[in-house]
């Protein structure tokens, strides 16, 4: 039995059909993942004692961080994935496609890492028994804005 010669053209096709698969698997973890780490920490820093709130919901917080992580890799994937096709038709916009995808990715992980240092100092603000609350509250304001 012979082996069926695909031709070059074809290859070229089943390659972007694949890339293109992966890119949109990626978007879609990108955009559930989103929502559920809005889900899970929105309600509780919209609370009006947010910083007692998020010291009593710090597992709640913890855990839709981690799930931004796993939104950021996925959003900052998706311009590297599709890096092969858009250099076809213009390798300088698609380093600025990577590029942007990477900066996504740099911002999210500053948002991460912001609100973990939040749930840090809230429980030093619970632990303290609320001692000088402006001074905690311009500290959080800092590292987030309500």
């Amino acid at each position: 039995m012979n082996a069926i010669d695909i031709n070059k053209e074809e290859k070229a096709m089943n390659s972007y059909r694949k890339i293109a698969s992966i890119a949109g698997v990626l978007l879609l973890i990108g955009a559930v993942t989103a929502f559920v780490s809005n889900g899970l920490t929105d309600p509780v820093l919209r609370a009006p004692d947010y910083l007692t709130s998020i010291s009593a919901h710090g597992t709640q917080i913890m855990i839709g961080a981690l799930v931004a992580v796993i939104e950021a890799i996925a959003s900052a994937s998706i311009a590297i994935v599709l890096y092969p096709v858009l250099r076809k038709y213009h390798e300088g916009l698609a380093l600025g496609a990577v590029g942007f995808g990477l900066m996504k990715g740099v911002f999210s992980l500053v948002k991460i890492i912001g609100l973990l240092s939040l749930v840090l100092l809230s429980q030093h603000f619970v632990k303290a028994g609320a001692p000088a609350l402006p001074l905690f509250k311009s500290s959080a304001c800092s590292l987030w804005p309500s």
